[in-house]
């Protein structure tokens, strides 16, 4: 299982190489977040925040990689700057979402339940307090995350499968 997330940097690599200003995903997110979130589930910290400035200066507005440069400093209890990307990365995050759910066209189709909204704000409620519970936080955080990324994925099937009028694109 530790060689899935090196073959993820290694492609992330190829790719940011290839075309680091296209962002590949409804949240902004560019080849260098991607390759960010690679080196972090591998636990290279240090590459992975590389990569996450990297990102950050290639956009700003990059709330994914703000919320793992958050994680990294949470894990490393570095100091209060960590604390407030993260918190301001789920904001981020959060705002998307509920832009993407209002204002456009693929907003039917995501997350209809409302849970990973909810489960947004309860985590940036979670880092407003004045001694955040880290060891509680982190996993939960990177669990939203997998859940948003799960979310991008489902939504994009969705979306193909409706553009196909519902069936398996064969013709009649």
């Amino acid at each position: 299982l530790t060689a899935i997330p090196e073959i993820a940097v290694q492609h992330f690599e190829r790719a940011a190489a290839l075309d680091s200003k296209n962002p590949g995903s409804p949240l902004g997110e560019s080849a260098w977040t991607y390759m960010g979130r690679a080196y972090y589930e591998a636990m290279k910290y240090s590459l992975a925040r590389q990569a996450l400035d990297r990102a950050l200066a290639q956009n700003q507005d990059d709330d994914v990689a703000r919320v793992y440069i958050g994680l990294i400093g949470a894990r490393e209890r570095s100091n209060e700057a960590g604390h407030k990307q993260l918190q301001a990365g789920l904001q981020g995050v959060y705002d998307r979402i509920e832009y993407i759910k209002r204002f456009t066209f693929a907003g039917e189709i995501w997350d209809l339940s409302n849970r990973l909204t909810a489960e947004l704000l309860e985590l940036i409620k979670a880092l407003s307090v004045a001694q955040v519970k880290w060891n509680d936080v982190i996993p939960r955080v990177e669990e939203v995350m997998l859940k948003i990324e799960n979310e991008i994925d489902q939504a994009e099937r969705d979306e193909v499968t409706r553009y196909r009028g519902g069936s398996d694109g064969g013709d009649m």
